[in-house]
């Protein structure tokens, strides 16, 4: 199985997530983590998470998975964990960031067009 591991944090992440979609052979899947908004992050955990330069900002979870249909995929899964290691020592408050793992496979309506 193909994974995608953090692709905001290192770039933008249409190019990466499209790279996958096409490497993937149809009846495959693959797995893209990510950190996510929950819900609005403090002043405190959003300077925690500021992407470096050239990377993407935290999307929230809704946004990321329009960004995953927009390429082609469709969610078999999702799967959300903690995401203390990747604060700096920042509080979670209202636990407002998440790393998200999707399983996702090509959407069946995929097509030279899409």
């Amino acid at each position: 199985m193909r994974e995608l591991r953090f692709p905001s944090r290192s770039g933008p992440i249409l190019p990466a997530l499209r790279a996958l979609h096409d490497s993937l052979p149809d009846d495959a899947e693959a797995l893209v983590t990510d950190v996510v908004w929950q819900t609005a992050p403090t002043p405190a955990l959003a300077q925690a998470l500021a992407p470096a330069a050239g990377a993407e900002k935290v999307r929230p979870i809704e946004g990321y998975e329009m960004q995953l249909d927009h390429v082609g995929f469709a969610i078999v899964e999702r799967t959300d964990a903690d995401v203390e290691p990747l604060l700096r020592g920042a509080p979670n408050e209202r636990r407002a960031a998440r790393v998200c793992t999707w399983r996702v496979r090509k959407a069946s309506n995929d097509g030279p067009e899409a």
